[in-house]
């Protein structure tokens, strides 16, 4: 049995406000890129003995966080690997893990954390195209963070006195392009496209 302050790495983001927003979860990379955050960050905290990232932050990235550029959880994972591996040799070589434990959160510094949401599994239902509700933007970004994409259509199989209609899904392996409105180069046939990338955004 392990000891109940071994520490671990989880992530830790903020927005370029005051506030920091913070998912505690499984997939914490995944929904940094979705919330479109851009700055990011590491903790080292105590294992928690009942609840999952629950425990005592004893190693955090000085407020605000680290400004990223990033666009898939590979670009995410390579920036913040490094930190998070320096972060945990330091909190081993000097004990930090043994108590009494200094608390070194935001919230000790005055930056206390608001607007948590649980970095769940990436489920296939994420992946499902709202073409009624999702943006330009919102597509293009979860096609590259949480892709292959994917959607329904309705297609009729047997012959004509015996015809039946069955739902397929389409997966969008290679993703889409954006092309300007005026643009007269076009995909070829069964590529799929988004048309314009403006202010007001069109499906």
């Amino acid at each position: 049995m392990l000891p109940w302050y071994i520490t671990e790495i989880s992530e830790l983001v903020w927005d370029d406000n005051a506030d920091s927003t913070r998912f505690p979860g499984p997939a914490p990379l995944h929904y940094t890129l979705l919330s479109g955050q851009k700055y990011t960050g590491v903790t080292l905290q105590t294992l928690d003995p009942t609840h999952f990232d629950k425990g005592k932050i004893i190693a955090q990235t000085p407020y605000p966080g680290i400004e990223h550029g990033t666009e898939t959880v590979e670009e995410l994972r390579d920036l913040t690997a490094p930190i998070g591996a320096s972060m945990l040799v330091d909190g081993l070589r000097n004990k930090r893990f043994i108590p009494p434990i200094v608390h070194a959160g935001w919230a000790n510094q005055g930056h206390v954390p608001t607007g948590y949401v649980y970095a769940g599994k990436i489920r296939p239902s994420m992946r499902h195209i709202d073409w009624e509700n999702w943006s330009t933007t919102e597509i293009l970004r979860k096609q590259r963070v949480i892709g292959p994409l994917w959607n329904t259509t309705e297609a009729l199989i047997g012959h004509s006195e015996k015809e039946s209609t069955i739902v397929k899904r389409i997966i969008w392996e290679n993703g889409f392009r954006i092309l300007d409105k005026d643009c007269h180069l076009f995909p070829s046939v069964g590529h799929p496209i988004i048309i314009g990338l403006h202010s007001n955004e069109q499906k």
